[in-house]
């Protein structure tokens, strides 16, 4: 499951408030309102849970993060003693734990002050050999009482399944081994490559058998991006991409598990992104019809459900990851395509309902129903941006033509100079734009301009090449002048008002004279434009 804070291992300060501002309870975040880790009787139940917690995430691909003093929605708790901080020391708490279990396990602790509360953040890395935490003694809550409740067994392995701490059961055990699965598959790679070269090199390169061999897709995504170069241009390539997403499963019984999903979607952005940088519209095209495949699967379900909108909002966060590599490559045909692919517009939230051009806004609308743009009464400011940012952060391709631009945390500070967020914030407008040009007369929902939470200086270079060009608007849509400028109008009224409404500023294009140029000679008389 795709989080809303980074799972990094630090425990400051800010890391604090990104914890806390989640409000609620996920795979890798667990609050606790207060634990007593002291050697007394009465701290022995808290031992217990620490071990459990510490063992689960450890046993977890990314670890987790556990914030002891902090009631279930994130607030923090005065209701429990204060913890003692000294408890809360790293070698203390690794102490408590290994006295349980076999296995070494990464401990980062940190205690804060909060509104006179003390707040401990400790964060739990996933094994450093990549096998699993077991316990080895039983743990028993009154040892003195038979018929005590047993949290644990010796041989037990512990995962976090959802929100909670459990047994592992076979499903589990794909996630609890998923590293070592990982470091096994490179070293096999490594150890094949000189073999799989040696039969391309006897075997026709279009040929269907030299790209199964060559391209994995369960390979780690630099190793994806790296075979695109020959492979993506065979019509086998598509072929194969597409049979791989149909056989994907998506699981409606558990809503939460995209673990088959996920790294089929990366390796559609991945692919995605190097059909833009080569100009390759007919594999653009295959990625897109791959992602609208997987956009339509939970199409059945009604809005607000979990089970839908955690995809709807990866596959949009990708569209947009691409879009924004797209404006950096000026390939305007492509923008078009991403903000509102031929297959999927427009977009019903259910049937009879009513229908949005593009499948972003409709995105954005079920993940926000769903509160998956940030905490239930916080949302976080242009949620949709952030979370292309970080994508276009992770994955190879997608931010590559940018030097130093790869990283981005969801929650932290904005860069002066960003220019993948940048184009990702004209990409944005240019979506919203092309959904009015389509249905002019609801600009309030056929839009969310998340672009206005940033500074204007980030979007309005596409603007004014938008205003200048007439090559450029042809490429994005069969428009008229007019069209055009009542839609930069409406645009610019929506952004505005939803600028004031989330971060406290009136966001506004009518600083450039290129636009106000192109307003006044082709759209109605304006206060703002004109």
């Amino acid at each position: 499951m795709t989080e809303l804070f980074a799972v990094d291992g630090t425990v400051n300060d800010e890391k604090l408030t990104e914890l806390l501002a989640v409000g609620h309870e996920t795979q890798h975040l667990d609050y606790k309102r207060g634990w007593d880790l002291s050697k007394s009787e009465a701290g022995r139940k808290s031992r217990l849970e620490l071990a459990v917690c510490v063992a689960a995430f450890a046993n977890t691909r990314l670890g987790g993060y556990i914030v002891v003093g902090a009631d279930n929605d994130g607030s923090l708790d005065h209701d429990e003693p204060p913890i003692d901080p000294r408890q809360f020391d790293e070698a203390n708490l690794s102490q408590i734990v290994e006295s349980f279990i076999s296995g070494t396990v990464t401990l980062h602790v940190k205690v804060h002050e909060r509104a006179a509360r003390l707040v401990a953040v400790i964060f739990v890395g996933p094994t450093q050999d990549r096998l699993p935490v077991i316990f080895t003694k039983e743990g028993t809550v009154e040892p003195q009482n038979p018929r005590s409740a047993v949290m644990f067994r010796p041989g037990q392995v512990y995962v976090r399944r959802g929100t909670k701490c459990v047994p592992a059961e076979h499903r589990d055990w794909a996630e609890v081994l998923a590293r070592l699965v990982d470091q096994i598959r490179a070293e096999a790679r490594e150890v094949a490559s000189d073999e799989i070269q040696q039969i391309m090199a006897a075997t026709p390169p279009t040929s269907e058998r030299a790209l199964r061999l060559a391209v994995d897709f369960d390979s780690e995504p630099r190793a994806f991006a790296d075979t695109l170069a020959e492979s993506a241009q065979s019509e086998s390539f598509g072929r194969l991409l597409r049979r791989r997403v149909r056989a994907t499963a998506w699981h409606r019984e558990d809503p939460n598990d995209l673990s088959a999903v996920l790294p089929m979607l990366d390796r559609l952005f991945i692919a995605g992104a190097h059909a833009i940088l080569e100009d390759d519209e007919g594999l653009l095209n295959t990625v897109l019809t791959c992602m609208v495949d997987l956009y339509r699967r939970p199409m059945k379900e009604r809005a607000g459900d979990l089970a839908g909108a955690l995809l709807w909002r990866t596959i949009a966060a990708g569209a947009m990851a691409l879009g924004g590599l797209a404006v950096r490559e000026e390939a305007w045909a492509f923008v078009g395509k991403l903000a509102m692919p031929p297959d999927l517009s427009p977009v019903r939230e259910f049937e009879g309902s009513s229908r949005y051009q593009s499948w972003i806004r409709h995105a954005s609308t079920m993940a926000s129903r769903a509160h998956l743009l940030g905490a239930v009464d916080q949302p976080l400011p242009g949620a949709l941006i952030r979370f292309a940012r970080v994508k276009a952060g992770e994955l190879p391709l997608l931010a590559d033509d940018v030097t130093g631009g790869a990283s981005f945390e969801l929650h932290g500070p904005i860069l002066d100079q960003d220019a993948v967020l940048d184009s990702l914030c004209q990409f944005d407008f240019l979506w919203c734009t092309l959904a009015l040009l389509a249905d002019p007369s609801h600009a309030g929902f056929q839009t969310l301009p998340g672009f206005a939470t940033f500074y204007a200086h980030r979007t309005v270079p596409v603007i004014e090449q938008l205003v200048d060009r007439s090559s450029l608007r042809y490429e994005l849509r069969t428009a008229l002048e007019p069209e055009w400028a009542n839609a930069l109008i409406a645009l610019d009224d929506v952004a505005t008002r939803y600028g004031q409404s989330t971060v406290g500023w009136a966001w506004s294009m009518h600083g450039s004279p290129s636009v106000q140029q192109f307003i006044a000679e082709w759209g109605p008389t304006s206060p703002g434009l004109a």
